[in-house]
C-alpha cells in the first residue's frame, strides 16, 4: 500500500465512522433548538437572528437538506457530514503536499484527523464543524501564498473561505482576522517588482473591500443582539478556559458536567508543561519568518502560519476580554485555537529531516505525538458528544416513555431543562400527540407521570423524595427515568 491509498483509506474509515454517528447517534439540546428555531421562523431566521447561537451556515444548510431529504437525525446533519468531508481531504492534500507526501508525513496527520473533540462536530447539526473546515481552507491559502504570486483567483477563494467560516460561526471571527492580516503580509512580501503603492492597492480590492463588504451582510441580522449579547460563549479566566478546553480537546471529557476520567487529573497537573510545550513549538515555528521574500514555499510556510495564527488569536481574545468584556474561547467556542496547535504540531514534526536539527526536532516531537494520538484513540467515541454527554440516552428516554405509559395524555418533568429539546423533537418527529407537556419545572396542581433527571441531581434534597420505581437508567449519560411517588 503506498501512503496515498493509505491517506484514502483513513478518509474513507473517518467517514463512515462519521455517518454512522449522524446516522445513530441521539439528537442533542443545541441540534434541536436549531432546528425549532428554523422550523418557526423558515428562511426569514436568516435575515433576523433571534440569538447570536444561530449560526447562518448550517441554519441555511438544514433548511435545505430537511425540504429535500427530511428531519432525520442524518437529513440535518448533512452539511456537517460535507464539512468532515471537506475538513479530511484537505488534511490528505497537506499531507501529500505541504508535508512531504511520504509515510511519516501520512502518519503525522492522524494527529488532527483522529482528534475526538473535532470529529463531534463534523456529524453534529451545528456551525462549527463547517468553520473547522474553512478555517483550515483559509489557513493553507495563507501557507500557499507566501513566496510566490499570487493569482486573482486564490485571492477570491481565500476571501469565499473566509466568510464561509464566518457565516458559520461568528465566534471564528478572531482567527480569521489573522489569517487575513497574515494574508496582507504575504502580499506586500511577495516576490516581483510591484511598487508598495499597487501592492496595497491590491490588498485593498481583492481581500479588505469584498470581505468588509461581506461582513457587514453577515452581521445585519444581528444588530439587535450584540448590543445586549456576548458575541460567544465562554469562560472568565485562562486557567478555567484551559482546564475544560483540554479536557475536551482530548479526552472527549466535560468536567463541567461532573465527568471525570482517570487521566484528568494528570492533565491538570501538567498544564504549565503544557504550557510551555506549547510556547516552545510557537518559538520553533519562527513565526516572525512570513516577513521574509525568500521563503521556501507552502511547506516550510505552515508551521509559521499556525504559529502565528494561534498566537495571533489568543491576543486577540484577551484585547476583547480585557477591553469590550467578552469572554474567553472556552471548549468549541476555542475550536480555532485547537485546529491552530494541531496543525503547528503536525507541520514541525513533519518538517525536513535532511539536517541534524530537522531529525532532532522529529525525534523530540515524536513522543508528544505518539501520546496524543494514543490519547485520542483511546477517547473516540461512536454514541455520544462531548459536550452534550447528557442526550446520548434521549432515544432511550423517549422509548421508556412510549413503552411505559398508562394515559392518553402524559406529563414530564425533565430537571434539569437540558434534557427537553431532545425529547421534543423526538416526539414531534413520531407524531406523540400523547405527550402533552415537558415542562423544566414543576406546575402547581400537575401531576407528573414522569421524572427525567441525572443521578447528581436525583439525590438532591426535595427530589430524591420524589423519585419512584427507575424504569430507565443510562451509565454514559447518567440520566435516569422514574415514575414520581404516589403523594
Amino acid at each position: 500500500m503506498t501512503p496515498g491509498r493509505f491517506r484514502v483509506l483513513v478518509v474513507a474509515m473517518l467517514m463512515g465512522l462519521l455517518v454512522y454517528r449522524a446516522a445513530h447517534q441521539s439528537f442533542s439540546h443545541d441540534e434541536a433548538l436549531s432546528l425549532f428555531r428554523i422550523s418557526a421562523a423558515g428562511w426569514s431566521s436568516l435575515v433576523r437572528a433571534n440569538s447570536v447561537n444561530t449560526h447562518l451556515l448550517n441554519s441555511a444548510g438544514m433548511l435545505v437538506s430537511r425540504s429535500a431529504f427530511g428531519d432525520s437525525p442524518l437529513a440535518l446533519r448533512l452539511p456537517a457530514l460535507l464539512a468532515g468531508l471537506l475538513w479530511l481531504s484537505l488534511l490528505a492534500g497537506l499531507a501529500g503536499r505541504e508535508l512531504g507526501g511520504g509515510w511519516w508525513a501520512s502518519l503525522v496527520v492522524l494527529l488532527p484527523a483522529s482528534n475526538p473533540y473535532l470529529l463531534d462536530f463534523f456529524c453534529c447539526a451545528r456551525g462549527y464543524g463547517p468553520a473547522v473546515a474553512f478555517l483550515l481552507a483559509a489557513l493553507i491559502l495563507v501557507a500557499r501564498t507566501g513566496g510566490v504570486k499570487a493569482g486573482v483567483g486564490r485571492l477570491l477563494l481565500f476571501d469565499l473561505c473566509v466568510l464561509l467560516g464566518f457565516a458559520a460561526n461568528l465566534s471564528f471571527g478572531f482567527a480569521l482576522l489573522i489569517l487575513d492580516l497574515l494574508l496582507a503580509l504575504a502580499l506586500l512580501f511577495e516576490p516581483g517588482e510591484r511598487p508598495f503603492g499597487r501592492r496595497l492597492a491590491r490588498i485593498f480590492g481583492l481581500v479588505v473591500l469584498p470581505q468588509a463588504v461581506g461582513v457587514i451582510v453577515l452581521l445585519l441580522p444581528f444588530t439587535d443582539l450584540l448590543r445586549s449579547e456576548n458575541l460567544y460563549y465562554g469562560a472568565a479566566t485562562w486557567t478555567a478556559a484551559l482546564d475544560r478546553s483540554l479536557a475536551l480537546a482530548f479526552l472527549h471529557v466535560d468536567t463541567a458536567d461532573g465527568f471525570d476520567d482517570r487521566l484528568l487529573e494528570p492533565l491538570r497537573s501538567a498544564r504549565p508543561v503544557l504550557g510551555a510545550l506549547l510556547a516552545l513549538l510557537v518559538l520553533m515555528a519562527r513565526p516572525w519568518r512570513l516577513c521574509a521574500r525568500d521563503d521556501a514555499g507552502p511547506g516550510p510556510r505552515l508551521a509559521p502560519v499556525a504559529a502565528a495564527g494561534l498566537l495571533g488569536t489568543v491576543i486577540l481574545a484577551e484585547l476583547a476580554h480585557r477591553l469590550l468584556g467578552q469572554p474567553l474561547p472556552l471548549g468549541r467556542t476555542a475550536l480555532p485555537l485547537l485546529v491552530f496547535s494541531v496543525i503547528l504540531l503536525a507541520a514541525l514534526a513533519a518538517g525536513p529531516a535532511e539536517s541534524k536539527p530537522g531529525r532532532l526536532r522529529r525525534w523530540l516531537l515524536l513522543p508528544v505525538l505518539t501520546v496524543l494520538v494514543l490519547v485520542q484513540l483511546r477517547a473516540q467515541s461512536g454514541g455520544h458528544f462531548a459536550e452534550w454527554r447528557w442526550d446520548s440516552a434521549a432515544g432511550g428516554i423517549y422509548e421508556t416513555i412510549a413503552r411505559e405509559r398508562q394515559d392518553d395524555e402524559v406529563f414530564v418533568l425533565v430537571l434539569p431543562f437540558t434534557h427537553r429539546p431532545a425529547l421534543d423533537y423526538l416526539a414531534r418527529r413520531a407524531g406523540a400527540r400523547w405527550l402533552r407537556a415537558i415542562d423544566a419545572e414543576p406546575v402547581p396542581g400537575r401531576d407528573y407521570d414522569f421524572i427525567v433527571t441525572t443521578e447528581p441531581v436525583a439525590r438532591l434534597p426535595g427530589i430524591a423524595e420524589a423519585i419512584g420505581e427507575i424504569l430507565f437508567e443510562d451509565e454514559t449519560s447518567r440520566v435516569l427515568v422514574a415514575r414520581p411517588k404516589p403523594r
